[in-house]
């Protein structure tokens, strides 16, 4: 069965949510903003898993980089191109981030980049940085 994990970044904490084919949630918490702990909670999912979406927030750079070094399919979704929750009642961090494994369970995203291998060009963090950046959009279908 493949899995799809959603990730609501935030400057000190993340939302990670994990969902199945049928679109279930099989695994949600939020966390800090700890690689040893947000890649311990997506490890046991590791095997199935189609890939990782993390929305492209100013301070992505140091969980990409370390779920690629761990061998994740990871994507950057662009929130300003995601047309999200339109008539949906509720929303919060949670949703959100089911929200972005529901986009990469249906390969339907406006500005879904994916990275042959990561390393910012947009902004110089503290993390190590490659000018090698290989970056593809998908265009959802109107």
């Amino acid at each position: 069965m493949n899995k799809f994990s959603g990730i609501d970044l935030h400057s000190n904490n993340s939302v990670v949510v994990v969902s199945d084919d049928a679109d279930r949630v099989v695994y949600q918490r939020r966390l800090p903003n700890d690689p040893v702990q947000i890649r311990a909670a997506l490890a046991p999912h590791r095997e199935d898993r189609v890939g990782v979406v993390i929305e492209a927030t100013y301070n992505w750079y140091w969980l990409v980089d370390q779920l690629m070094n761990d061998g994740y399919r990871v994507h950057l979704a662009n929130p300003a191109a995601i047309r999200q929750y339109e008539g949906l009642k509720y929303s919060g961090d949670f949703t959100d981030a089911a929200h972005l494994a529901q986009l990469l369970r249906l390969a339907r995203c406006r500005a879904l980049v994916r990275f042959s291998q990561l390393r910012s060009c947009w902004k110089p963090g503290p993390f190590p940085v490659s000018p090698r950046l290989a970056i593809s959009v998908r265009t959802a279908a109107a």
